[in-house]
């Protein structure tokens, strides 16, 4: 047995010994001040020169606001914010940029554990669209930091990446329709699962961590089990087939016995965005056809199809009461909706 099959089934072990529930999962509870999701939100558009790609933040066990954004270029951002001091200081602002390269940051996620008691370095990974990963590690004392690994994907883009920390790896997803599992501490690839070669292009960790959801280019979606290794619940199996289309038709797919069918409940386009809820039973679905999806998985059923904007949408999540449901479209414009009515707050 390799190092790599090693650290595969040391990882599987864990997820299978893994009995956290959904409702004690990380970041399920709401940042304790309303200020955080506003400057969150705000800062989208007044961080950069070149426009942001993505947004990763969270409230540290520190009682720290933590937030890293990626843009075009191949900068991306970590900034730090408290209760006591509500605005960026110049010294609380970290810049991941490597001395050479030319790439744009696709996507960011922090640690949870971003400058914990215990520790004075906070782990950052960016997804990039020359297919690497990079790990990077901000010194707390020396207020600097530095690039510490990079692990190339062979894909074309690594589209999108999340930490996974209770098994201290991550997961991520790319242009070459690769769901990955990345150890931390050695880059090495120890999971890669793939149905097809269709780019995959949003991705959403379970509160329990056993499942991953992915939505590719076509706007079609499946749900990864880590302790098998393989996809449990293909929406694909929620269309229904009773309309016949041509071959050639842009919104047909096809299924494993190659039949092709009308879609009457899949995204028409690609899914740009995807969340779970804090219990796990909610999935939310953004897409470039204006429309957000909310998928109930213990039914396994498509319950809400919303058209949310006029607009590509680029953001549809739960709040965490889960009263209320959250869009944003690239034009700029968020909404607030009244997950029972359906209507716009304002």
């Amino acid at each position: 047995m390799n190092n790599i099959d090693a650290l595969r089934l040391q990882f599987q072990q864990k997820v299978l010994s893994s009995s956290r529930s959904a409702t004690t999962a990380p970041n399920a509870n709401p940042p304790q001040t309303d200020y955080t999701k506003k400057f969150a939100l705000s800062s989208c558009y007044w961080s950069f020169k070149n426009p942001v790609t993505s947004m990763s933040y969270l409230r540290t066990e520190n009682n720290q606001l933590v937030l890293a954004t990626g843009t075009f270029s191949n900068t991306t951002k970590v900034f730090i914010l408290t209760d006591e001091v509500p605005f960026i200081k110049d010294d609380d602002i970290y810049e991941l940029k490597p001395a050479n390269g030319a790439y744009k940051v696709l996507d960011v996620d922090v640690h949870r554990n971003f400058f914990t008691i215990a520790e004075n370095n906070g782990k950052v990974v960016t997804a990039c669209s020359d297919g690497h990963l990079r790990f990077w590690t901000c010194d707390k004392q020396k207020q600097d930091s530095q690039l510490c690994q990079s692990y190339n994907t062979g894909a074309t883009k690594a589209n999108r990446v999340k930490f996974m920390e209770d098994f201290n790896v991550l997961a991520s997803i790319s242009s070459d329709g690769q769901l990955r599992v990345t150890d931390v501490e050695t880059a090495q690839c120890i999971m890669s699962m793939r149905k097809n070669e269709v780019e995959l292009t949003s991705m959403a960790v379970h509160p329990t961590n056993n499942l991953i959801y992915t939505g590719d280019f076509l706007g079609y979606g499946l749900v990864w089990d880590l302790r098998v290794g393989k996809y449990i619940c293909d929406f694909n199996n929620f269309v229904d087939f009773s309309v016949k289309t041509e071959s050639n038709d842009t919104n047909a797919v096809f299924d494993q016995s190659f039949r092709t069918a009308k879609i009457t409940n899949l995204h028409k386009s690609r899914v740009t965005r995807s969340h779970f809820d804090a219990s796990g039973v909610l999935l939310t679905t953004a897409s470039d056809d204006h429309f957000c999806f909310v998928w109930d998985l213990r039914k396994q059923k498509l319950i809400k199809q919303i058209p949310a904007h006029t607009n590509r949408l680029v953001h549809a999540n739960f709040a965490s009461n889960n009263n209320v449901l959250i869009t944003a479209s690239c034009d700029g414009v968020i909404k607030f909706w009244d997950w029972y009515t359906l209507t716009i707050i304002n």
